[in-house]
């Protein structure tokens, strides 16, 4: 009975080793702002979540996500995140993928007078991934006490 614990404490502890090495390899991002809720500022654009690998779109007037976007992180690093996501879009009625650059900037005084929000993101979409094929632009707002 003993040999039989022990085989199953063995087996237990090499599927823990793995499970844990597995957690310490998911990707985070190097600025933890990019965490935060990033509100809306540009008329066309919707309330946005990110985290390395997935992005949520919400409309800001009725709360309900219109779509989440599978992503992998490409660039990471204190001010940019490139993703390249992957979403179902119903007008075409089809899978899509499209690349978001993310700059994030600290706001200024005259910038907090003018936006109320701490720091300002940047968000450009691409139809590639060498940005060559711009599709939009929108300005997010990010509250750092939220």
């Amino acid at each position: 009975m003993d040999r039989v614990w022990g085989s199953c404490n063995s087996w237990i502890s090499s599927c823990r080793g793995l499970f844990f090495i597995n957690y310490e390899r998911e990707e985070k991002f190097v600025n933890p702002l990019f965490y935060k809720h990033l509100y809306a500022i540009s008329k066309i654009a919707w309330d946005t979540t990110l985290t390395p690998i997935s992005q949520f779109k919400q409309d800001p007037d009725d709360n309900k996500y219109y779509y989440k976007s599978i992503c992998k992180t490409i660039k990471n690093n204190k001010t940019d995140v490139l993703m390249e996501c992957t979403f179902y879009n119903p007008l075409t009625d089809n899978m899509q993928t499209d690349y978001y650059q993310y700059t994030i900037t600290e706001c200024d005084e005259r910038c907090m007078k003018r936006y109320g929000y701490d720091w300002l993101v940047e968000e450009r979409v691409f139809g590639n991934k060498d940005g060559s094929d711009n599709i939009s632009f929108s300005l997010y707002g990010i509250d750092e006490d939220n």
